[in-house]
């Protein structure tokens, strides 16, 4: 992988951690489970607006979603909401609404945040 020339011994060299991390993330597509990332829209109201991504090894979706700073309601956009299987909606209501926790607490609104769930109709993988 042309990735290999940034590694010594596996590692990332020092200086290109971040680069070589941020790269990596982007392009991540898992063979199994699922991929969530939401990003933080940039804007000046109370509430925070996401980018978002999922994607799975069959199929990838995009949209944005609104997370209220009032009482934490998730509203996903409608290509999103329409679209995405039942559990997939499921965790990535999770994911924001752990965003609005930490917002409850004090916290600004988190940046970027990036989970990985498996699928639930695959079994235990063995």
């Amino acid at each position: 992988m042309w990735l290999n020339q940034f590694l010594v011994n596996g590692i990332p060299r020092p200086g290109l951690r971040a680069w070589y991390f941020a790269l990596v993330s982007e392009e991540v597509r898992p063979a199994f489970g699922a991929r969530l990332l939401v990003k933080l829209e940039p804007g000046g109201s109370s509430d925070a607006v996401y980018g978002v991504s999922v994607t799975t090894a069959a199929a990838a979706w995009a949209g944005k979603a609104t997370v209220l700073e009032s009482d934490g309601s998730v509203t996903l956009g409608e290509t999103l909401g329409a679209e995405l299987p039942a559990w997939l909606g499921q965790a990535l209501h999770a994911l924001l609404r752990s965003a609005w926790q930490r917002r409850r607490a004090g916290h600004p609104w988190p940046r970027r945040l990036a989970r990985w769930r498996p699928d639930p109709g695959a079994g235990d993988g063995a």
